[in-house]
């Protein structure tokens, strides 16, 4: 029985020999390849290389957007012998605070493969220092770091945006590709189009011991320039809007006492491209690409101005009597008004025993449909007002854009606001009364626009009922000047109005430049049509003394028109046919002359 035992055992253990034997066979021929992969793995250590991000152009070929090179200074914790030595070197060069050593310090401890950025933004001659000290430094590594470069410092700086360091956030974002030091777009076209502009990061691939230390370099996976994108704006209107709608806000400041803004459009009247987008005040998107300082960010965070505000887009403002473009259109095309009508101002409309004043309060007389487009009889819109049933009024309204973002490319659109009925009950308690309908025809009350709004539907009424989306980028080109992607116009509907009564408002809006209330818009070297707007307000603490919003909104040739401009005067004072109208011209003028 014992004997028997002791051969079981014998036979087990030989057993297990062979199976080990087998084993280690099996992993010796078989999985020979897949091992010394994995151990590959292991010493192989890529450190990223940043993808040169692609130029930004106007449609007429000045570069809006480029690189400018400055350096990086850093440390690779897998080399550095003696942090406290290295550190001590470098400070010669660059001085450290306490709290930037320790801040290092503890980055380095946490043996991260990623360097270690010590300063960046450093210029030529410091950098030129470093060099000198390098081989004193093992581990200090020395980079070429593009910079974000906008040449034109303010101009167009809220359409293009700016770039800035990627947060934490966003670097431990697994679906992210982005390590400490990366930049990407924040705002405007540098945030609308990052993922184009960024290009694809290369590596630098190095071979490492079991203690992380450097052998030698393997190969360099080169990174990928970004596409370089190319506007719809024109640089020459671009640049005629900014300095219009610069000078007269600067006049208006020193006559009101109080900072302001404003807002320019210009678009091409056929396919709704934005040739020009100007906001005031303005910022330098340089400083956000060089590394803002906490200073600089406040101040313009505390601007009661606003500077960063995109007012075209972001804005939303009473649209006053820049409506009566859709009023007029809605009531001709609903039969409660025709274009051979004839109408008499006497200063005000008494709504069931409710008065409503024209702006000019001693009354227009007889006047036409037409006229009163021209002249921008508020009592005229009153009469044709009381006759719409808000339902079908706000259907024709929403037909034009209000209350819905036109969908360009660029983020942070408003929407604007169209009230409702329904609204007014869930916000005011109150119902929607003749009054509330009366007001809205003249762009008062609930409404609010976006400039861009503004544009967007006189540009419909200019070209025949077309409304198109406004669009800022016209193509796409590679790094090496292949064309990617061609941008074409996108119709979004017909407006529900007959062309015949589109051509009555135009020659109404004619009639504004020429005879009427946009005098100031008369320009010798093409016809201008236009509409005039001025939005009255209550003080408010951003607005204490309660000063007007001025508007106009045009386009031109007359016959057969190309562009439109829409301009925006917050906190101005006076009429839209005094100021905004003035800042048109100059725009058409550098368009035409």
């Amino acid at each position: 029985m014992y004997k028997e035992k002791i051969s079981v055992l014998y036979f087990m253990i030989i057993a297990g020999f062979m199976l080990l034997i087998c084993r280690l066979w099996y992993l010796q021929f078989y999985e020979r390849n897949e091992f010394i992969k994995l151990a590959d793995d292991n010493t192989i250590r890529h450190i990223p290389m940043p993808a040169e991000r692609g130029l930004v152009f106007s449609s007429d070929g000045e570069i809006l957007v480029k690189n400018s090179i400055y350096f990086k200074a850093s440390l690779l914790s897998i080399e550095v012998e003696n942090i406290s030595d290295t550190l001590d070197k470098i400070s010669t060069v660059i001085p450290l605070s306490v709290k930037e050593i320790g801040y290092i310090k503890k980055k380095m401890s946490e043996y991260t493969l990623d360097p270690v950025i010590i300063k960046d933004m450093l210029d030529y001659g410091t950098f030129c220092r470093l060099a000198e000290i390098k081989a004193e430094c093992p581990g200090l590594l020395l980079e070429v770091q593009p910079v974000r470069d906008y040449p034109f410092g303010v101009s167009a700086c809220h359409v293009l945006g700016y770039d800035g360091p990627v947060s934490e956030e966003e670097v431990n974002n697994p679906d992210n590709d982005y390590s400490v030091g990366d930049f990407n777009g924040k705002d405007g076209v540098e945030k609308e189009y990052d993922e184009r502009l960024r290009g694809k990061k290369g590596s630098a691939n190095v071979r490492v011991n079991a203690a992380g230390r450097l052998i030698d370099a393997v190969g360099v996976d080169f990174p990928i320039p970004g596409d370089s994108v190319f506007l719809t704006i024109d640089s020459t209107l671009q640049l005629a809007a900014e300095k219009a709608l610069r000078e007269t806000i600067k006049e208006l400041e020193l006559k009101n006492g109080e900072s302001s803004g404003g807002a320019a459009v210009v678009l091409n009247a056929k396919t709704g491209a934005v040739l020009a987008m100007a906001s005031y005040p303005v910022y330098d998107p340089n400083k956000f690409a060089r590394g803002i300082s906490q200073k600089d960010y406040d101040d313009l965070i505390n601007n009661k101005a606003n500077p960063l505000l995109n007012r075209p887009i972001h804005g939303a403002y009473p649209c006053a009597s820049t409506f009566k473009i859709i009023t007029s259109s809605a009531a001709l095309q609903e039969g409660l008004a025709g274009e051979h009508d004839h109408y008499y101002c006497k200063g005000f409309y008494d709504l069931q025993g409710h008065v409503f004043n024209c702006f000019v309060t001693s009354g227009h007389g007889w006047i036409s449909f037409e006229e009163a487009l021209a002249y921008s009889c508020d009592v005229v819109y009153y009469e044709i007002a009381s006759r719409f049933k808000i339902e079908k009024f706000l259907k024709y309204i929403a037909d034009f854009g209000i209350g819905s973002k036109t969908g360009i490319d660029l983020p942070g659109e408003n929407s604007g606001h169209l009230p409702s009925e329904q609204w007014k009950i869930k916000t005011y308690g109150e119902p929607w009364y003749p009054g509330d309908t009366v007001n809205l025809s003249i762009g008062q009350g609930f409404v609010e626009v976006t400039p861009l709004q503004v544009a967007r539907f006189t540009m419909a009424v200019a070209n025949g009922g077309y409304l198109y989306r406004p669009y800022i980028v016209d193509r796409i080109e590679s790094a090496f000047g292949n064309e990617v992607e061609k941008v074409k116009p996108h119709l979004e509907r017909r407006l529900s109005i007959d062309e015949r009564f589109l051509a009555a408002v135009r020659r109404g809006m004619r009639g504004a430049v020429s005879y009427g209330s946009g005098r100031a818009a008369d320009c010798e070297y093409a016809e201008v049509a236009g509409k005039t707007g001025t939005a009255e307000n209550f003080p408010t603490p951003e607005n204490p003394k309660g000063l007007n919003h001025t508007w106009f909104t045009s386009f031109a040739p007359y016959g057969d028109p190309e562009i439109v401009a829409t301009v925006l005067l917050e906190k101005s004072g006076g009429y839209g046919g005094e100021l905004s109208a003035k800042i048109a011209k100059k725009i058409y003028d550098a368009k035409f002359k």
